[in-house]
């Protein structure tokens, strides 16, 4: 039994169990909070931080690889702002 409940602890520390989004106006002019960051991380801090950058005429999504709680590529504020608040749940 306790292999068993060692093997599931195992399993749930390496989900998506930490995920928090951050919706925000992008640019000036534009309203409404319809651009967005999200984070999605298991407990070692290791995951994803997807974003959505919405403009007047087109938009754009982008994925950074995020380990120990950081990212090998440079992060907007609101991308970091998205994995603190995942990181505190």
């Amino acid at each position: 039994m306790t292999a068993a409940v060692q093997t599931l602890q195992a399993d749930v520390s390496a989900s998506l169990r930490h995920l928090a989004v951050v919706r925000y106006d992008a640019f000036g002019d534009m309203g409404g909070h319809l651009s967005w960051s999200m984070a999605l991380l298991d407990d070692s801090g290791d995951g994803v931080v997807l974003t959505s950058i919405h403009g007047r005429s087109d938009s754009r999504t982008y994925a950074k690889n995020v380990s120990g709680w950081t990212a090998s590529q440079p992060l907007s504020p609101e991308e970091e702002e998205a994995i603190g608040f995942a990181r505190a749940e």
